[in-house]
Parts: C-alpha cells; structure tokens; sequence
C-alpha cells in the first residue's frame, strides 16, 4: 500500500530547503553528538535519511540504528545515502521487537503530523522500548507568533497533499512530561520556530498513568 508521502518523497528535502532555508538541513544535525559509540538507535520517520551516513560513523561498528520510516520511497531514498552500516530498515513500530532496549531515541519532524490520541500511542510504544538514562533526540517545529503564517501554511500545504490529521501543532513537551522524560538540551532557530531537544528517560513511566 502506498504511503501520502511517497508522492513527495523525491521533493521533500528541496522543499524543506526552500521554505525553512539552511536551519533546517542544520536542526537534523543538531545534538547528534549525543549518540556515542555503541549506542543502539530507535530513529522514527527518518524521511530520505539526510543524517543517516553521520549517524552511523556515530554508532560505529558495535553500535546500531533501526530506521522506521513508513514511505517506501523514502526509505529508498535512504538507502541510497549509504554503503554499508549497522541499519534494519522497517516501516512500523510493530517491526521493532518490544524485547530490543534502545539507548537513543531519535524523532525530527514527525510529532508533528502525529493528532494526540497517536501521540499518546506513539509515546507508549516507544516507552516499553527504553529504560531510564535513554535520551531522546527530537526536533520539531512549535508554533510562534511571528511564524503562524508559515506553519498554518505548511499545515494546510500537508492536510491537502497528504492528508496530514493537525489543524495545530502538538503541545509536545506535555507529551514528554507525562510519560517521564526531562529536557536536559535545546538548540532554537528563527527565534524557537524549529527546536531541537534531548530528553532523559527519568523513570519506567510507560502508559503516562
């Protein structure tokens, strides 16, 4: 079955580049020197995979990434980008064994396109894949008020193209609160349109009860 954004996936880092310019080929860049050598990597909705070559040279040869990306064709995209590497690429959380533990967790612009009742499923699948001390590397856009015209813009662009489920943005840091995460880094661009956070995975908080 075709995934809405395989139709935009040879397009999508063009137009990302031409809408957010540089700060967003830098926001997927951001805090990736929290992944060390070793590490075990849960990356969510990696798109075409822009910083998957770098975040490999980061895990190194004992360390692993599990690439979830939904789109075929940016999964394609993907795997043109390396030569070799600790990567298992599949396309739903159901793929990933709730026995593999993951040290990072790594999501960049996916919440987003995500309404609240598959955030709150999202945030439990990926509880009962961590432990305490796993960091969580995000980026996402939240909604300022000298860029509502571009993120209503993008979110509309999205609803009609792709049938994207928000009329909103996520209140994201509620999200993290609830099922025990604390924020411990950011990086902000064009004055906190586009953030990006690690968490720390504080307790065994799974279900956000």
């Amino acid at each position: 079955m075709q995934n809405n954004y395989d139709r935009i996936a040879s397009v999508y880092d063009f137009l990302a580049r031409l809408v957010l310019g540089r700060d967003h080929t830098r926001s997927k860049f951001a805090l990736l020197d929290q992944v060390m050598p070793g590490d075990q990597v849960l990356y969510c909705g990696g798109g075409s995979g822009l910083n998957l070559p770098y975040l490999l040279h980061r895990v190194g040869r004992f360390g692993g990434v599990v690439y979830v990306e939904p789109s075929v064709r940016m999964t394609i995209l993907a795997k043109d980008r390396i030569a070799s590497g600790n990567v298992d690429f599949v396309d739903s959380m159901a793929q990933v064994p709730p026995t593999r533990v993951f040290d990072v967790v790594m999501t960049q612009y996916l919440l987003d396109i995500l309404d609240d009742r598959e955030l709150d499923r999202f945030f439990g699948e990926v509880g009962r894949r961590v432990l305490p001390g796993t960091r969580w590397l995000v980026v996402d856009f939240y909604p300022k008020a000298h860029k509502k015209a571009v993120w209503k813009t993008m979110i509309q662009f999205f609803r009609l193209l792709v049938n994207h489920p928000r009329r909103d943005l996520p209140a994201y840091d509620t999200f993290f609160e609830r099922f025990g995460w604390k924020v411990q880094q950011q990086v902000e661009w064009q004055r906190g349109f586009m953030v990006a956070k690690v968490f720390r995975k504080e307790d065994n908080l799974a279900d956000g009860g």
